[in-house]
């Protein structure tokens, strides 16, 4: 259609629609609402400095790149797979809800804005990634990789009940399985060291966990 969005209906008008977006340049905010409607991103969307809200039930994919230094905002209890290898955006907000997985990539620097899924698994991929301050991030369980650092420091975050770390270093604050701080550690998995969550160093090069305690000493000769 004239705004850049089309709609394909599949199957009979009582079965959910599929909506695909063709190629696009945002000249304002633009929020689509697809209801339970899936939404595949088909042609390149150019944000400029404007934000693309996609809400939606259904699961949201793309073909085609989304660019700009505006942010992606996705809403609804739909799945929401974004790892086109041409992103290239400036932040991310989520309202999601459910068990759904959301899984995010960009080639460029990421900043994350106030964000929850639900009880799925939230997957970002940028570098670096960072965080709006006085926003927190929520998820069922967590997956960051970055080209750079990582740095979400925001003591309301709830990562869940794992949190994987790929990057430079950086420093995390919030709940991992319920704990924070060294109690958290053995629920994080580290492929580089230099990270720090609740003021807790985080040095290890796999599965963190804390250093097993030294064994008792022998009992005293009879």
């Amino acid at each position: 259609v004239g705004s850049g969005f089309s709609y394909g209906q599949i199957g009979a008008p009582t079965q959910p629609v599929a909506i695909e977006i063709d190629a696009y340049t945002l000249t304002r905010n633009t929020t689509l609402s697809g209801g339970s409607a899936t939404i595949d991103i088909v042609g390149a969307q150019s944000l400029g400095g404007y934000t693309l809200g996609l809400a939606s039930g259904g699961a949201v994919s793309q073909t085609a790149a989304i660019t700009g230094t505006g942010t992606v905002a996705l809403s609804g209890a739909g799945a929401a797979t974004l790892t086109n290898a041409g992103n290239s955006f400036g932040s991310l907000t989520l309202a999601k809800t459910g068990a759904s997985n959301v899984s995010v990539s960009t080639t460029s620097a990421l900043t994350v804005g106030a964000s929850t899924i639900g009880t799925g698994t939230l997957s970002l991929t940028g570098g670096p990634i960072t965080q709006i301050p006085g926003t927190t991030i929520s998820a069922g369980s967590t997956s960051l990789v970055s080209t750079g650092t990582i740095n979400l420091p925001e003591t309301g975050n709830n990562f869940g009940t794992s949190l994987s770390l790929t990057g430079t270093g950086g420093t995390l604050d919030g709940l991992v399985n319920g704990a924070t701080g060294s109690g958290a550690i053995s629920s994080i998995v580290v492929s580089t060291s230099g990270f720090t969550i609740g003021g807790a160093s985080i040095p290890f090069g796999a599965t963190a966990r804390p250093p097993a305690a030294p064994p008792p000493p022998p009992p005293p000769p009879r």
